[in-house]
């Protein structure tokens, strides 16, 4: 039995060395500049509490958070509608799939590029907008960039989860459908009570994973609208770099420890939620 368990963590070694360098270490050490400054000393809670009083970190705090509501909820939304319409439409889901899964693995980069020329003031949008007689929108500033962001998001990642979603679905037992067709049940409900019973424990985890990804959402961003955006669209990974940039590390690992609990606690409650469910 020891002999097994030293096989185990041999074999396990290469992994957990990476994570220990890569992840813990790197987490401990950036924990130290939350409270002790190579000019200052020792700081306490003085540098979290300048942080959250900072107003740009407020302000791309708020930014965050509001995208984090829309574009989540919204991408998973859009999501599930089309893996439904994927599933039912058998015979031509494969292409479909791949269709839609195509835009995940398109680079960030010719993405922008291909918003901004859609987008631009003499670009597609504008100039459909304009053969409906509707005043030309300047989407590259200001508010406005919150719906050239928001679709990009949305655009980019939905057909990552129509694939989690409909793989999901594929694999909802064929019985239980039929036995419930048998009963009078129709499509409707079938979808209520079979099909989404059966996707719960996917759309929690895809509800978790599209989280992270909005969360990360800097480098369109930043590609889009530099390190200095509209404060419309100055979202806290704009604070955290620049506070970097500038050398302002106890700034920047205050802001990074006072969102990780946030996280946290939006991954626990939702981990929670499904484990109720289950029980």
């Amino acid at each position: 039995m020891k002999g097994r368990q030293a096989s185990a963590y041999l074999l396990l070694a290469p992994s957990l060395l990476g994570v220990l360098t890569f992840y813990v270490v790197p987490l401990a050490w950036g924990s130290a500049f939350a409270v002790w400054s190579p000019a200052k000393g020792f700081l306490g809670v003085q540098a979290l509490a300048d942080t959250m009083g900072n107003a740009m970190f407020q302000q791309g705090l708020s930014n965050t958070l509001l995208f984090l509501i829309t574009a989540v909820p919204l991408t998973l939304g859009l999501a599930l509608c089309l893996s439904f319409i994927v599933y039912f439409l058998r015979s031509t889901s494969g292409w479909v799939q791949s269709l839609l899964f195509l835009p995940y693995i398109v680079p960030t980069v010719a993405v922008i590029f291909m918003f901004r020329w859609a987008f631009d003031f003499n670009g597609v949008i504008n100039r459909l907008l304009s053969v409906l007689e509707i005043p030309r929108v300047i989407w590259l500033s200001g508010a406005q960039m919150r719906a050239v962001i928001l679709s990009l998001f949305v655009w980019k990642n939905t057909g990552f989860f129509v694939v989690l979603l409909s793989a999901r679905l594929s694999g909802t037992p064929r019985e239980l459908v039929e036995a419930a067709q048998l009963d009078g049940a129709g499509r409707w409900r079938c979808i209520w009570h079979i099909y989404l019973p059966q996707l719960r424990p996917t759309l929690v985890f895809s509800t978790v994973l599209c989280t992270v990804q909005a969360l990360d959402i800097f480098r369109e961003c930043y590609l889009l609208s530099g390190n200095y955006p509209a404060r419309e669209v100055y979202t806290l990974q704009h604070f955290l770099y620049n506070c970097f940039h500038r050398g302002d590390y106890a700034s920047a690992a205050s802001a990074l420890y006072a969102l990780l609990p946030v996280i946290a606690g939006l991954v626990w409650l939702l981990l929670r939620g499904d484990a109720r469910e289950k029980a």
